[in-house]
């Protein structure tokens, strides 16, 4: 087995900030787009499911892969129909999610552990960010 990379008195803070995604897939199904309810959902469990038990893997690779999938959906979604205050608010809000995200790898690396505050605050604005998008959603 592989070696535990974060213990859990700090992974546990984003087994938590990873419900932030949650209200969206409500409102993905919601607005009867079921596709994203269901991506939404995988992605928030392979979340979850990663950092309950931080280790390199399978786990963390089906992570990557549906966290990326539903990043570029969403990119494309709202470069598709965002306009007025949602784009005030989502194209700034794009920027700290990918500086937030940066961050928190390099904090990681460096083995600072402000890493964890980034990617919880990473968490928050991508849960906002979904939603936000899907209420401008056709």
């Amino acid at each position: 087995m592989t070696e535990q990379l974060v213990e859990w008195k700090t992974s546990r803070y984003l087994v938590l900030s990873s419900n932030f995604i949650v209200p969206t897939i409500f409102l993905t199904y919601y607005k009867e787009y079921y596709y994203h309810s269901v991506l939404l959902f995988l992605t928030v469990v392979s979340s979850i499911n990663f950092w309950k038990d931080v280790r390199n893997g399978l786990r963390r690779d089906i992570d990557l892969v549906l966290s990326k999938i539903s990043f570029f959906l969403y990119l494309y979604n709202g470069y598709l129909y965002l306009n007025g205050i949602g784009s005030l608010i989502c194209w700034p809000n794009l920027y700290m999610i990918i500086y937030c995200f940066y961050m928190s790898s390099i904090m990681y690396k460096q083995k600072n552990e402000i890493w964890l505050y980034y990617h919880f605050l990473f968490h928050i604005l991508v849960g906002g960010q979904g939603f936000i998008i899907t209420c401008y959603l056709p």
